[in-house]
């Protein structure tokens, strides 16, 4: 079976999105960070969104069920007021389906900026803890024992 291309699964998902969410996608942007994954930022009439392909080489069928996992946490996260992008679910599950076959999930688009590293403020770093730590607070009550992790994945090689 030949692969796809990038565009190619772009059109896959940008067409499914369409259907299922009655979108009209104005423009996108490509996000080149990661490896092997397609992301795009999506500028629709119904707001902005994010959304990531999730490669079948670097994601296995076998990783999804944790996958699953780690966004349903995102998706409690997100409801208990930590500053996260949402989710979007799709017949009970956040990792959806494109016609063709496509793994990937959509969210909603968080504006921000990258900074330097060391360059972070008082205030900026402060802020930063005070939310990691409600997240740990909040992980903490929800824990989830003897689910192996899934992100025991391949990486670049170097």
């Amino acid at each position: 079976m030949e692969e796809k291309t990038c565009e190619q699964i772009k059109e896959d998902i940008f067409n499914t999105l369409k259907m299922r969410y009655k979108l009209d996608i104005l423009s996108d942007k490509k996000i080149n960070k990661g490896y092997l994954n397609y992301k795009w930022k999506i500028y629709t009439d119904k707001g902005n969104f994010f959304v990531k392909q999730y490669n079948k080489k670097r994601y296995p069928d076998e990783m999804l069920d944790g996958l699953e996992r780690f966004l349903n946490q995102h998706a409690y996260l997100y409801e208990n007021g930590i500053p996260c992008p949402k989710l979007f679910i799709y017949e009970k599950k956040y990792v959806q389906y494109s016609i063709g076959g496509e793994r990937f999930v959509l969210m909603e688009l968080k504006n921000g900026n990258m900074i330097e590293a060391g360059s972070a403020t008082i205030d900026q770093m402060d802020s930063l803890g005070s939310i990691i730590g409600k997240m740990h607070k909040l992980l903490n009550t929800k824990r989830q024992v003897d689910l192996p992790l899934h992100w025991e994945i391949p990486s670049k090689k170097k």
